[in-house]
């Protein structure tokens, strides 16, 4: 089977990138002959594609698209990296891999970013209704922005992508139920959002406790409360502790940033910032962190690739309970968004304070990593739908496949006809 995977390509600064090269790997282990096409800037450094793969600039896709038996567009809300695929899912009916569920920075960027208001409240309207439409046309003259507003969600734009495609990949259900909400009869594949990590190391023996903040430093994952939430949790510790922030920090988060570290040191707490790494460099620090912490709150419905990888890991981590993250196992600890500094407080200090518990969290991270977060199972599934797209709409085997589930005939873990039946979940 030939694919074409429209995506952005390490290094780009951007968790896209990082995934679509493990998956293009993964695939061509399954058989697949896959091509990429990028956006191919003087300014990127492109990694070299996996053997056998050829790494292409998006510009020449139209002259060779019909060479490919599946097109993939792997979508998310940067409009930097992702602006360039809109006029090619419009023109080629393709897989929408959706990483982000709302997209609002991405048409908004498109749109009013470059003085199209018209143009961006027109899509509003199509998707959300007149009244909707002035609504959001007065919070536009409030200068107050959808995308960066608490209703992002309820805004969120997919629909003007999804509707090109024939058929949609995402990360969780929460997302899929969205999708399905909007377009009831569009295949829908669910996988889990796994990478192929380097194995794990073992950690020398150390007598320091490091907690973890990986991604970057952005006004929706609460940096600054995670930092004050350590610093409080651990002021009557024993145990020295250290926090380690990695990642970009957005301009209109330097100043939050620094006057929670400064608070953080009349704690005695040490922050280490590292900014953007190395991949190598990345995995070196996750692994050297006995508890990771991600706070997204709003979520704009992803999947946190940080969470995943810490995962994959075996390391305990502590989310916010909503989107993606509230459906991870209770092993990973959850938060509530409304009471994050509180909830916060009382998990780090459980974390920092009781060895036995901490140990036992660790040990059940490792073990569940083992029996669940298989990349190889992953991307053969990927495969496998890749595969029964082409069946899905026709109207004799669909139908099949419908009756074949309803009836036991078929395993919806293993069968191409469970992907017909769009219970591939």
């Amino acid at each position: 089977m030939r694919v074409a995977i429209l995506t952005p390509w390490p290094d780009q600064p951007t968790g896209i990138a990082d995934y679509s090269y493990d998956l293009v790997g993964g695939l061509v282990r399954q058989g697949m002959k896959v091509s990429v096409f990028t956006d191919c800037r003087n300014d990127d450094h492109l990694r070299p594609a996996p053997p056998g793969v050829p790494l292409c600039d998006q510009r020449a896709f139209d002259r060779v698209a019909h060479r490919f038996d599946e097109i993939v567009f792997q979508l998310g809300n940067n409009p930097y990296f992702h602006s360039w695929m809109i006029p090619l899912i419009q023109r080629y009916e393709g897989v929408i891999h959706l990483h982000d569920l709302a997209l609002q920075h991405l048409f908004g960027g498109l749109t009013f970013a470059k003085g199209d208001t018209g143009g961006y409240l027109n899509l509003i309207g199509r998707w959300y209704g007149e009244t909707v439409r002035s609504d959001v046309a007065q919070l536009l003259a409030l200068r107050a922005y959808p995308w960066q507003l608490r209703i992002v969600m309820d805004l969120p734009l997919f629909e003007e992508v999804v509707q090109y495609a024939c058929a949609c990949v995402v990360h969780s259900g929460f997302a899929a139920t969205r999708v399905s909400g909007a377009f009831p009869d569009l295949p829908m594949f669910t996988v889990s959002q796994l990478y192929d990590l380097p194995p794990r190391t073992p950690q020398p023996s150390d007598p320091i406790l490091r907690i973890g903040v990986f991604g970057g430093v952005a006004r929706n994952r609460h940096v600054d409360q995670v930092i004050w939430a350590v610093a409080a949790a651990c002021a009557s510790a024993r145990r020295s502790t250290e926090l380690h922030i990695v990642g970009d920090t957005a301009p209109d988060c330097v100043d939050l940033l620094g006057k929670a570290i400064n608070a953080a040191a009349n704690r005695q707490l040490q922050v280490v910032t590292h900014g953007r790494v190395s991949g190598d460099d990345f995995h070196h620090l996750m692994q050297s962190c006995g508890l990771v912490v991600s706070m997204r709150f709003p979520t704009m419905g992803e999947t946190s690739a940080v969470v995943v990888k810490a995962m994959q890991y075996g390391i305990p981590c502590i989310v916010t309970d909503i989107g993606w993250y509230a459906e991870l196992p209770d092993l990973v600890h959850k938060v509530r968004h409304d009471h994050m500094a509180d909830d916060l407080i009382v998990e780090i200090q459980r974390w920092v304070e009781n060895d036995t518990q901490r140990a036992q969290w660790a040990e059940e991270c490792l073990d569940y990593a083992a029996k669940f977060l298989d990349f190889d199972a992953a991307v053969r599934r990927y495969s496998e739908f890749l595969g029964a797209i082409k069946w899905c709409h026709d109207p004799f085997i669909k139908p099949l496949a419908e009756t074949m589930c309803s009836i036991g005939l078929v395993n919806p873990e293993n069968h191409l006809l469970a992907s017909i039946s769009g219970k591939f979940n």
